[in-house]
Protein backbone atom coordinates (compact mmCIF):
# COMPACT_ATOMS: atom_id res chain seq x y z
CA UNK A 1 0.00 0.00 0.00
CA UNK A 2 2.74 2.20 0.73
CA UNK A 3 4.48 1.76 -2.49
CA UNK A 4 1.07 2.11 -4.62
CA UNK A 5 0.66 5.43 -2.48
CA UNK A 6 4.11 6.88 -3.45
CA UNK A 7 4.20 6.25 -6.81
CA UNK A 8 1.11 8.01 -7.01
CA UNK A 9 2.41 11.35 -5.56
CA UNK A 10 6.05 10.91 -7.01
CA UNK A 11 4.20 10.69 -10.76
CA UNK A 12 2.07 13.57 -9.80
CA UNK A 13 5.08 15.72 -9.48
CA UNK A 14 5.78 15.61 -13.24
CA UNK A 15 2.22 15.99 -14.41
CA UNK A 16 2.18 18.87 -16.38
CA UNK A 17 5.31 19.85 -16.03
CA UNK A 18 7.27 22.09 -18.52
CA UNK A 19 11.08 21.69 -18.76
CA UNK A 20 14.20 21.43 -20.55
CA UNK A 21 17.81 19.37 -20.38
CA UNK A 22 20.51 21.83 -22.35
CA UNK A 23 22.82 18.45 -24.21
CA UNK A 24 26.17 19.58 -22.06
CA UNK A 25 24.10 18.97 -19.32
CA UNK A 26 22.42 15.72 -20.08
CA UNK A 27 25.26 13.23 -18.93
CA UNK A 28 25.28 14.95 -15.83
CA UNK A 29 21.91 15.04 -14.95
CA UNK A 30 21.64 11.14 -15.60
CA UNK A 31 23.76 10.57 -12.36
CA UNK A 32 21.96 12.54 -10.51
CA UNK A 33 17.93 12.07 -9.26
CA UNK A 34 16.43 13.54 -12.56
CA UNK A 35 17.99 10.79 -14.92
CA UNK A 36 15.67 9.98 -17.60
CA UNK A 37 13.59 13.27 -17.42
CA UNK A 38 13.35 13.13 -21.27
CA UNK A 39 14.75 10.73 -23.12
CA UNK A 40 18.05 11.57 -25.38
CA UNK A 41 16.19 12.55 -28.30
CA UNK A 42 14.42 15.08 -26.66
CA UNK A 43 17.39 17.19 -25.16
CA UNK A 44 17.70 21.19 -26.54
CA UNK A 45 14.27 21.06 -26.21
CA UNK A 46 11.60 22.99 -24.35
CA UNK A 47 8.62 20.49 -23.93
CA UNK A 48 5.61 19.34 -21.72
CA UNK A 49 4.63 16.46 -19.67
CA UNK A 50 1.02 16.05 -19.39
CA UNK A 51 -1.28 14.84 -17.32
CA UNK A 52 -0.31 10.98 -18.78
CA UNK A 53 3.14 12.19 -18.07
CA UNK A 54 3.53 11.83 -22.03
CA UNK A 55 6.19 14.30 -23.50
CA UNK A 56 5.39 16.85 -26.05
CA UNK A 57 7.18 19.64 -27.65
CA UNK A 58 4.02 20.67 -29.58
CA UNK A 59 3.06 24.67 -28.72
CA UNK A 60 -0.19 24.33 -28.42
CA UNK A 61 0.68 22.21 -25.11
CA UNK A 62 2.53 25.08 -23.37
CA UNK A 63 -0.14 27.26 -21.93
CA UNK A 64 -0.49 29.00 -18.52
CA UNK A 65 -4.30 27.85 -17.93
CA UNK A 66 -3.08 23.85 -18.24
CA UNK A 67 -0.15 24.67 -15.82
CA UNK A 68 -2.26 26.19 -13.65
CA UNK A 69 -3.96 22.59 -13.29
CA UNK A 70 -0.59 22.00 -11.51
CA UNK A 71 -1.99 23.20 -8.17
CA UNK A 72 -5.18 20.68 -8.03
CA UNK A 73 -2.62 17.96 -8.56
CA UNK A 74 -0.43 19.33 -5.59
CA UNK A 75 -3.81 19.47 -3.60
CA UNK A 76 -4.32 15.63 -4.47
CA UNK A 77 -1.05 14.85 -2.96
CA UNK A 78 -1.70 17.02 0.43
CA UNK A 79 -4.89 14.98 0.76
CA UNK A 80 -3.35 11.55 0.04
CA UNK A 81 -0.54 12.54 2.72
CA UNK A 82 -3.42 13.18 5.28
CA UNK A 83 -5.09 9.96 4.65
CA UNK A 84 -1.90 8.29 4.86
CA UNK A 85 -1.27 9.24 7.97
CA UNK A 86 -4.50 8.19 9.25
CA UNK A 87 -4.00 4.64 7.98
CA UNK A 88 -0.13 3.72 8.00
CA UNK A 89 2.12 3.21 11.21
CA UNK A 90 4.36 6.21 12.27
CA UNK A 91 7.37 4.18 10.45
CA UNK A 92 5.51 3.22 7.65
CA UNK A 93 4.00 7.61 7.05
CA UNK A 94 8.10 8.47 7.88
CA UNK A 95 9.34 6.64 5.33
CA UNK A 96 6.69 7.72 2.92
CA UNK A 97 7.57 11.33 3.69
CA UNK A 98 10.80 11.51 3.52
CA UNK A 99 11.00 9.47 -0.05
CA UNK A 100 8.22 12.02 -1.63
CA UNK A 101 9.91 14.84 0.19
CA UNK A 102 13.42 14.04 -1.35
CA UNK A 103 11.42 13.80 -5.31
CA UNK A 104 9.39 17.16 -4.15
CA UNK A 105 12.92 18.95 -3.18
CA UNK A 106 14.48 17.76 -6.08
CA UNK A 107 11.80 19.17 -8.60
CA UNK A 108 11.27 22.19 -6.69
CA UNK A 109 14.89 22.67 -7.08
CA UNK A 110 15.50 22.23 -11.17
CA UNK A 111 12.42 24.38 -11.36
CA UNK A 112 14.08 26.95 -9.47
CA UNK A 113 17.54 26.22 -12.01
CA UNK A 114 15.36 25.97 -15.00
CA UNK A 115 13.89 29.73 -14.48
CA UNK A 116 16.52 30.90 -13.24
CA UNK A 117 18.93 30.36 -15.78
CA UNK A 118 16.33 30.48 -19.22
CA UNK A 119 18.09 33.05 -20.60
CA UNK A 120 21.73 31.50 -20.55
CA UNK A 121 20.27 28.29 -21.82
CA UNK A 122 17.30 29.55 -24.45
CA UNK A 123 17.87 31.71 -27.06
CA UNK A 124 15.83 34.92 -26.62
CA UNK A 125 13.00 33.13 -25.10
CA UNK A 126 9.47 34.74 -25.68
CA UNK A 127 7.87 36.27 -22.89
CA UNK A 128 5.14 33.41 -22.46
CA UNK A 129 7.52 30.69 -22.05
CA UNK A 130 9.52 32.38 -19.40
CA UNK A 131 5.98 33.59 -17.56
CA UNK A 132 5.61 29.67 -17.90
CA UNK A 133 8.40 28.81 -16.18
CA UNK A 134 8.25 31.92 -13.42
CA UNK A 135 4.85 30.35 -12.92
CA UNK A 136 6.08 26.41 -12.27
CA UNK A 137 8.60 27.77 -9.96
CA UNK A 138 5.81 29.32 -7.82
CA UNK A 139 3.93 26.24 -7.61
CA UNK A 140 6.30 24.02 -6.60
CA UNK A 141 7.64 26.55 -3.59
CA UNK A 142 4.13 26.99 -2.50
CA UNK A 143 3.33 23.24 -2.12
CA UNK A 144 7.22 22.58 -0.95
CA UNK A 145 6.41 25.29 2.08
CA UNK A 146 2.74 23.72 2.53
CA UNK A 147 4.64 20.34 3.30
CA UNK A 148 7.17 21.82 5.77
CA UNK A 149 4.30 23.92 7.34
CA UNK A 150 2.37 20.47 7.98
CA UNK A 151 4.96 18.07 8.68
CA UNK A 152 8.16 20.69 9.31
CA UNK A 153 11.35 19.75 7.28
CA UNK A 154 11.27 15.95 6.53
CA UNK A 155 14.90 15.53 6.35
CA UNK A 156 17.85 17.78 5.11
CA UNK A 157 18.49 16.78 1.54
CA UNK A 158 22.11 16.43 1.08
CA UNK A 159 21.68 14.95 -1.96
CA UNK A 160 20.37 18.28 -3.84
CA UNK A 161 22.69 20.62 -2.15
CA UNK A 162 25.61 18.27 -3.40
CA UNK A 163 23.85 17.97 -6.99
CA UNK A 164 23.57 22.00 -6.77
CA UNK A 165 27.38 22.36 -5.73
CA UNK A 166 28.37 20.35 -8.85
CA UNK A 167 26.13 22.01 -10.91
CA UNK A 168 27.21 25.72 -9.97
CA UNK A 169 30.92 24.50 -9.97
CA UNK A 170 30.52 23.05 -13.32
CA UNK A 171 28.71 26.24 -14.43
CA UNK A 172 31.01 28.55 -13.02
CA UNK A 173 33.81 26.85 -15.11
CA UNK A 174 35.14 29.25 -17.93
CA UNK A 175 34.95 26.03 -20.24
CA UNK A 176 31.44 25.77 -19.66
CA UNK A 177 29.08 26.21 -22.52
CA UNK A 178 25.29 25.98 -22.87
CA UNK A 179 23.99 24.21 -26.43
CA UNK A 180 21.02 26.67 -26.57
CA UNK A 181 17.63 24.44 -26.85
CA UNK A 182 15.60 24.66 -29.78
CA UNK A 183 12.55 26.47 -28.54
CA UNK A 184 10.09 25.07 -30.88
CA UNK A 185 11.05 23.00 -34.43
CA UNK A 186 10.95 25.89 -36.99
CA UNK A 187 8.40 26.15 -39.30
CA UNK A 188 8.98 25.56 -42.91
CA UNK A 189 7.80 28.65 -44.71
CA UNK A 190 4.77 28.36 -46.91
CA UNK A 191 5.38 28.98 -50.54
CA UNK A 192 2.73 31.27 -52.24
CA UNK A 193 2.06 30.71 -55.84
CA UNK A 194 2.53 33.81 -58.07
CA UNK A 195 -0.39 35.82 -58.42
CA UNK A 196 -0.79 36.35 -62.03
CA UNK A 197 0.08 39.96 -63.07
CA UNK A 198 -2.87 42.26 -63.64
CA UNK A 199 -2.51 43.38 -66.99
CA UNK A 200 -2.62 47.49 -66.80
CA UNK A 201 -5.58 49.56 -67.42
CA UNK A 202 -4.19 51.60 -70.34
CA UNK A 203 -4.44 55.56 -69.01
CA UNK A 204 -5.71 56.83 -72.18
CA UNK A 205 -6.99 55.05 -75.85
CA UNK A 206 -5.82 55.50 -78.84
CA UNK A 207 -9.59 56.53 -80.18
CA UNK A 208 -9.73 59.15 -76.98
CA UNK A 209 -6.08 60.36 -78.29
CA UNK A 210 -7.51 61.38 -82.05
CA UNK A 211 -10.37 63.10 -80.22
CA UNK A 212 -8.72 65.23 -78.09
CA UNK A 213 -6.34 66.54 -80.67
CA UNK A 214 -9.56 67.28 -82.96
CA UNK A 215 -11.21 69.07 -80.29
CA UNK A 216 -8.21 70.98 -79.03
CA UNK A 217 -6.08 71.68 -82.09
CA UNK A 218 -8.54 71.74 -85.10
CA UNK A 219 -11.48 72.42 -82.86
CA UNK A 220 -13.85 69.72 -84.44
CA UNK A 221 -16.26 68.14 -82.45
CA UNK A 222 -15.96 64.54 -82.40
Amino acid sequence: MTNSIFETIKNNITRLFIFYVPEILYDFIQDSIYRDIVPKQDINTVAFMDRDRKTSVAPARFQKYTLLEKSSIFEENIFALLDAKETLSKAQFEHLLKKYWEHLDSYTTLSQWMHDNIHECIHLPSESIVELFAIQKQLFENHRNLVIEKYGNPISNERIRLFKERMEKQMDSPNFKVTVPILLAPTPPIKKSPEPRKKKKELITDEEVDKMLLETVFNVLY
